[in-house]
């Protein structure tokens, strides 16, 4: 497969960084067999399916951000930002296998949603568990020795935090619908402020400035948070589009994240 420039990265960049992915899982799955553990063959399944299949915009954009600061980054460096962008791709995904339960979603990425696969079911909760807490053992194995590992963990947790509370606010604004006082401007920019901004635009840039050794690290990180909410209404205000198009038949649902 031929690969394509992406912004300020190499079409060499863009193979490498996919490449990382099936170095990261096969490598996951050799240990889970090492310890004969017997889900082996299914967690690899569900990533599988579950990870590599978006555009992977949000993992691209670590390894993007890093050449910004640092125009000949070393080859540890990208290393460590292809691996920071799949833990990011990977929390995404535990993310949307999640949501399409809660919204009864059928097809994601131009597949049947991952609780819609041989009657998964609600068992699918738990398998978002398991993609979520399986970026952490991927973070700890590559970063547990790093400088930064705790502020790599900090930031993942608080995303995480925030991206719940902006689900919960999503799913109490449908829970009330007939309640006009719930449908206002500030409470649709609080919904995609933490249910989106921050996991989409806001975690990629701050994970990357995080593993750059850079002085001024906390006051690049406020103004990263400045730009995603600058930003933040882009992604979800797209995606709600494109659900009304694909009602209408206009457009193929695939073509969403």
């Amino acid at each position: 497969m031929v690969h394509q420039a992406f912004g300020n990265l190499t079409a060499v960049e863009v193979y490498n960084f996919k490449k990382h992915y099936s170095i990261l899982v096969e490598a996951l799955d050799s240990q889970f067999r090492i310890d004969n553990f017997p889900c082996a063959p299914w967690i690899k399944k569900l990533l599988n399916y579950n990870v590599p299949h978006g555009k992977q915009l949000r993992g691209l954009f670590v390894p993007m951000t890093v050449k910004c600061f640092d125009n000949q980054p070393k080859n540890e460096l990208m290393e460590q930002a292809y691996v920071l962008g799949w833990c990011i791709e990977m929390f995404q995904a535990f993310c949307l296998v999640a949501d399409d339960i809660m919204d009864r979603s059928e097809t994601r990425r131009g597949q049947p949603c991952w609780y819609r696969v041989d009657d998964i079911g609600v068992l699918a909760v738990n398998d978002s568990f398991l993609i979520e807490h399986t970026l952490y053992r991927i973070l700890a194995k590559h970063f547990g020795t790093h400088p930064r590992y705790a502020n790599f963990l900090d930031l993942f947790l608080e995303t995480s935090y925030k991206t719940v509370l902006g689900q919960c606010l999503d799913t109490e604004t449908e829970r009330n619908r007939q309640n006009p006082e719930c449908y206002s401007m500030e409470r649709y920019k609080k919904i995609v402020e933490f249910k989106t901004s921050y996991y989409t635009i806001y975690l990629p840039m701050a994970v990357a400035v995080i593993l750059l050794k850079n002085n001024d690290k906390h006051d690049l990180l406020k103004k990263v948070e400045d730009v995603a909410k600058v930003l933040d209404s882009f992604p979800d205000t797209r995606n709600e589009l494109f659900g009304l198009l694909w009602k209408w038949k206009l457009v193929n649902w695939q073509s969403r994240n």
